[in-house]
């Protein structure tokens, strides 16, 4: 028996006899450990909404290094210039347009002062000797940071004039990324293309910019429904439409993109909702309204299991990596100590344990499928029962403690 775990032991987790014989039962009873099976049928690229601009600036590799940066922080930075009204900091559910273009002309007031302050900034920092002086890097990395909060500063310094000149000037810096997205949204399919074997590190960089997306779309759309333009708003709630259905049936890569697909969903139904409170919709785009609102409702179970799926594929892999000293989700030290004091079985028994545990998960999901029910009590005695299993025995299932309580 000890021959047989040093022999063991040099091999991948993977390879080890007692996971291989659980997966091929596993595989048996109809689970599946190859993500293509979850994944689907991934549509050519120009059928692709991911492949197309803007997304495809946000494309990497198998090393995790992104095909064009420069792109991407273009893209990243125009997004992230999106304004939160105060209606919606202060909790209050209508857009009114004058105080938003208050609010922007006053954020322009103050981008005048803050790139006059840096220009003084700046011009100082070139007379600085002991700056001038420092590492070439970091000089050139203050230079870049000024000069791009600079333009940043001075793009905001336009907000200003009437209430409609504002607004306008807002929503016009958006124009060409939005003419890029519409052209992409009609494309019927959705794949973006994710490297899931980097493990912990593989990125999910299009999830921030979906919920910039939703959030500008959202904005334009309630300042239409403002304006009593009720078509041109649902033009807009439309780009959401597609915007959620692709992200909810995107490769599923984990829980993430189901929540925040979820919460693409709640930009939806607060544009729906203004629109019915101002009287903006017509009876053909009620309709629509509450079409998409069903195919939601009928897709949620379905989704959320395509989620824990690859939520499951994904960590085992992550995990398997760990264990093989291919990546590290703890401190190098931290990591040595606790494997050195596991041996390989003991380790596969903790991927066991975590995968029985996720596949206990989409069992309920299952049931939720069929009977449109959620069975709270049912979760919340799953959870326990595993919370208790997990922590029965100090120092076991390490792998497990680590990642289960995101999901429980």
């Amino acid at each position: 028996m000890g021959d047989r775990a040093s022999s063991d032991k040099g091999k991948p987790i993977e390879q080890h006899p007692d996971w291989v014989k659980y997966k091929a039962e596993s595989e048996a009873e109809g689970w599946s450990y190859d993500a293509a099976t979850y994944i689907g049928e991934v549509p050519k690229d120009d059928d692709n909404f991911f492949m197309a601009k803007p997304y495809d600036a946000l494309h990497y590799n198998e090393e995790g290094e992104y095909l064009n940066r420069e792109r991407m922080d273009e893209l990243k930075a125009l997004l992230n210039r999106n304004v939160t009204p105060e209606y919606r900091l202060e909790g209050r559910l209508t857009l009114h347009v004058g105080e938003f273009a208050e609010q922007l002309r006053k954020l322009g007031v103050k981008a005048v002062f803050d790139a006059d302050q840096l220009k003084k900034q700046m011009e100082m920092n070139r007379d600085n000797p002991f700056l001038q002086s420092g590492h070439p890097v970091q000089v050139e990395q203050r230079d870049d940071w000024e000069k791009t909060r600079l333009k940043e500063l001075t793009e905001t310094a336009k907000y200003k004039g009437n209430d409609d000149e504002v607004i306008s000037i807002y929503l016009s810096q958006f124009d060409g990324v939005l003419s890029e997205f519409r052209e992409a949204a009609k494309r019927p399919g959705h794949h973006f293309p994710v490297h899931r074997e980097l493990g912990a590190e593989t990125l999910l960089p299009h999830l921030s910019p979906a919920k910039s997306f939703a959030i500008i779309l959202s904005q334009s759309a309630k300042i239409k429904l403002a304006r009593k333009d009720g078509e041109g708003a649902m033009e807009d709630l439309r780009l959401q439409f597609r915007l959620t259905e692709a992200l909810a049936g995107d490769d599923p890569t984990g829980i993430l993109p189901g929540l925040v697909s979820v919460a693409l969903g709640t930009y939806v139904i607060d544009v729906a909702e203004e629109g019915v409170q101002l009287g903006q919709w017509n009876d053909a785009q009620l309709q629509e309204i509450d079409e998409w609102i069903a195919r939601q409702s009928e897709s949620t179970a379905a989704q959320m299991e395509r989620s824990l799926q690859g939520e499951r594929l994904l960590t085992l892999l992550t995990l398997q990596k760990q264990v093989n000293g291919e990546d590290m989700l703890l401190d190098d030290r931290e990591a040595a100590r606790m494997f050195s004091s596991s041996n390989q079985k003991a380790l596969v028994q903790d991927l066991v344990f975590y995968d029985r545990a996720m596949k206990e998960h989409i069992e309920l999901i299952r049931k939720v499928k069929s009977s449109g029910v959620v069975d709270i009590k049912a979760v919340d005695e799953l959870d326990s029962k595993i919370d208790e299993a997990m922590n029965r025995i100090p120092g076991t299932y390490i792998l497990s403690k680590m990642v289960l309580p995101a999901i429980t």
